[in-house]
């Protein structure tokens, strides 16, 4: 039993829809063919008949011979026309009818019934059995009744010889259809491919696995959705790895203050006034250390996810903003950061971010230097490229990991005076990344050991 999703796929309804154009094209074909044929069959019986009145018409005005009745007329033209197939030359004079001498294979099957038609019509020509005939009254002076010329052609083998091309066209036409059918179904097979490999790509994503792709092959309509639907997977496993890196970022870094927080609490029952007051001090150290986190993590999700579009771009005068960002990173620096180069221009660019990504590496700086140690910062630009960088003279960073720095939760290595880094979740740099890849840009690092590092990024100027 053939099921209704059967009649429902694609494949079947392809086939479905080119077998009825094919079969309306043939039978149109078949039916006009068949149509114009038994017009023109119609309309060569009825010239033949008028052509051959019209003949033996001028043959009586035209002949140099006299005939002294009717039946010598007759007889005379009948002895000089040879009748087509299908076609009979015939007269009647009075009661008689005059024939051809000659031998003729066309006999009528019915020739009484025939004839009593042709001479007793009030019409002088007519169709009798598919036979089409025609006369012409001949005028006697010794005749009581009037005699007559007649002809006529019989098209039951021409419709007959029709007929039988038109079956034989049927045969081919269920021929080509059959054929049409096997080339359709072939057609539809190569169409129904590509979304068969989406249907099993589809059936392959899971929440573990979405790095199953579409084949894609030619350039058409289906190629077009295959790379569509490729893209959307894209698009999903990329929201789906910022999710797992969010929560797993989260997870990761939150778990030690939370700890931290709940040691100190179950332990203020207990306590002195003195170990309650640092226990709470440590506690709302954490927290702000959770809050400051979590801000951070926010930050590169929302860079993660939307890319550029997290930017708030406007036109900026630069020495401006870097006049801005000086205020801001002494504050940040206790007094040790200064503006000691400053690039000219209107660009445009988000200037809360940058100023964001200089803060970060000013605050990164104060890390990682003696205290007392300058900071300096610059901004600078050369052609198209417009470079922001820090500076420090701490202890520099080690080649060997100078190219992960960037990375979420990557601290440095201690301080020159072998003192372990103030705490940090290890965000900073990433945020400085992923801002300066949202302007189109990347973020850098230069440093030798124990000559201090200079931070930075650089982005295209857009004016």
């Amino acid at each position: 039993m053939i099921s209704a999703t059967t009649f429902s796929s694609i494949r079947v309804r392809i086939v479905a829809w080119i077998l009825l154009v094919v079969f309306t094209a043939l039978a149109s074909v078949l039916y006009l063919t068949d149509a114009v044929r038994r017009g023109e069959i119609h309309t060569h019986a009825n010239t033949t008949v008028e052509q051959e009145i019209a003949e033996f018409s001028a043959f009586v005005t035209e002949s140099p011979r006299s005939f002294n009745n009717s039946r010598e007329l007759v007889e005379a033209y009948l002895g000089q026309e040879i009748p087509m197939d299908q076609q009979l030359l015939i007269g009647q004079i009075g009661d008689q009818v005059v024939r051809q001498q000659i031998s003729t294979p066309y006999k009528p099957a019915d020739k009484a019934a025939l004839l009593h038609e042709i001479f007793t019509s009030h019409a002088n020509s007519g169709i009798f059995n598919g036979i089409h005939w025609g006369r012409v009254e001949l005028t006697s002076p010794n005749s009581e009744k009037p005699d007559y010329f007649a002809t006529a052609i019989d098209t039951k083998v021409s419709y007959s010889h029709l007929s039988n091309q038109t079956k034989n066209l049927s045969v081919m036409g269920a021929v080509v259809m059959a054929l049409a059918v096997i080339i359709a179904w072939l057609i539809s097979n190569q169409i129904i491919i590509p979304i068969r490999s989406l249907r099993d790509v589809a059936s392959q994503i899971s929440d573990s696995s979405l790095t199953s792709r579409v084949p894609i092959t030619g350039d058409d309509e289906i190629a077009d959705l295959a790379r569509t639907f490729n893209h959307m997977l894209d698009r999903i496993d990329s929201a789906y790895q910022i999710q797992r890196q969010f929560i797993d970022d989260a997870g990761h870094e939150l778990r030690t203050p939370i700890t931290v927080i709940r040691g100190n609490l179950e332990l203020l029952e207990t306590a002195t006034p003195q170990q309650r007051a640092r226990s709470i001090d440590l506690c709302t150290g954490e927290l702000d250390r959770m809050t400051r986190m979590v801000n951070d993590l926010l930050t590169l999700a929302i860079a993660d996810a939307d890319g550029p579009k997290f930017l708030h771009l406007t036109q900026c005068d630069l020495s401006e903003l870097m006049i801005d960002i000086e205020d801001k990173a002494e504050i940040v620096s206790d007094g040790r950061a200064h503006v000691t180069k400053i690039a000219e221009g209107v660009v445009i660019l988000d200037a809360q971010r940058i100023t964001e990504a200089v803060l970060e590496l000013t605050r990164n700086a104060v890390k990682y230097t003696p205290d007392g140690s300058p900071i300096l910062i610059e901004s600078s630009r050369e052609g198209n490229q417009i470079s922001i960088s820090v500076r420090d003279f701490g202890p520099g960073v080690d080649p060997k990991v100078q190219q992960n720095l960037f990375s979420r939760f990557t601290r440095g290595q201690k301080t020159q005076s072998d003192q372990v880094p103030k705490k940090g979740a290890g965000l900073g740099l990433s945020i400085v990344r992923v801002i300066a890849e949202a302007h189109g840009g990347h973020a850098w690092v230069k440093s030798e050991p124990g000559l201090g590092a200079t931070f930075g990024f650089s982005f295209p100027a857009v004016t």
